[in-house]
């Protein structure tokens, strides 16, 4: 009698090792899966990082492709994705740099000028324009599904048209006699960026600054946002004119850009905060030509260059609330302020 416990766990023991034989040892981890470790759904997780087709986005294929979820193979690009119909359009009309291939979806947009869903009238004949630029330059029109132009553009508002195109490659700066600069009676403004950080910031200001009518647009060297295809879709092509126009350039050392500059006969003014700045409503109060610097989101203008400025400008604020702590513009907006007291002022 008091042996038929043990003898009913042996049986149990014996039965939980048959019902595992009969399947896999040891059992399937049923916790969430890591670093290429079976799933609780019974899928292995791709080591890439990719997800497969079942309702996500792409796959890693053995070859080192990609591929998207509805079984496109990803092209690999030869330049960069510049994506948005004002980019592109840009990109071709100016042809600054080399474009290999232009991808579109649903190419009868381009051909029988049908009018799509949520395209304007304006956005049609912008496309079929792009169009024709490709047909003269002999590239490959690629149609495209929306997900494969999603992939493309790591899910960016791109329109429905990407151009493949050589990266920018900007000339460097070199300091003149403000003579150089004039085209007009106004004298001339030519805007600095001191590292410049954000891409929705530095394509505003340069759509600003080429619809206010900047002599030049000049960015620093080192630690400012590259010049993607964001940046270009943020500025609304504004980027692609100003560099086929050579007036966005770098400069490798700024404080000596500056320094130089100013011994040349430019007003070098800063915009920050400090006890002897001037108003922006007083800016264009001296009609020199004059070199207008923007620094940083966060930090404003470095130290050192600040000490280059002849002029420290603030823009005047209404705000009385101190509960809303908005004490201050985004560096895009107030370079437009700026911009337009200098140039239409």
């Amino acid at each position: 009698m008091l042996r038929i416990p043990c003898l009913l766990r042996q049986v149990a023991v014996r039965r939980s090792f048959a019902s595992f034989s009969d399947s896999q040892w040891p059992p399937q981890s049923r916790s969430r899966p890591r670093d290429g470790k079976p799933s609780r759904w019974g899928h292995p997780r791709s080591s890439g990082g990719g997800r497969y087709r079942d309702g996500s986005r792409s796959e890693k294929r053995p070859s080192g492709g990609t591929r998207t979820n509805n079984g496109e193979d990803v092209p690999q690009l030869a330049g960069e994705g510049v994506y948005g119909i004002h980019s592109v359009l840009q990109v071709l009309e100016s042809g600054h740099r080399q474009a290999h291939a232009l991808y579109v979806r649903e190419e009868r947009i381009l051909t029988d000028g049908q009018r799509p869903k949520k395209k304007s009238a304006a956005d049609v004949r912008t496309l079929q324009r792009i169009k024709e630029l490709a047909d003269t330059q002999k590239l490959d029109i690629k149609s495209t599904s929306k997900w494969m132009l999603n992939h493309i553009t790591g899910d960016k508002p791109h329109q429905g048209v990407v151009l493949d195109a050589a990266p920018i490659q900007l000339q460097e700066f070199v300091p003149a006699e403000p003579s150089v600069f004039t085209e007009s009676e106004r004298s001339p403004v030519i805007l600095v960026l001191d590292e410049i950080h954000d891409p929705q910031n530095f394509g505003a200001i340069l759509r600003s600054a080429h619809f206010l009518g900047c002599a030049a647009v000049v960015v620093s060297d080192r630690n400012s946002a590259p010049l993607s295809p964001a940046v270009s879709r943020a500025s609304v092509g504004a980027l692609e004119v100003l560099v086929a126009n050579n007036k966005l350039l770098n400069a490798r050392n700024l404080h000596e850009m500056l320094a130089v500059s100013g011994d040349l006969g430019w007003r070098v003014v800063g915009a920050s905060s400090g006890p002897n700045s001037i108003t922006s409503t007083n800016l264009s109060a001296d009609a020199r030509p004059t070199i207008l610097v923007m620094g940083n989101e966060h930090r404003g203008l470095r130290k050192n260059i600040r000490q280059c400025c002849e002029d420290i400008v603030i823009i005047p604020g209404q705000s009385t609330d101190e509960d809303t702590r908005v004490d201050s513009l985004n560096v895009s907006v107030a370079s437009a302020i700026l911009l337009y007291e200098l140039l239409h002022h």
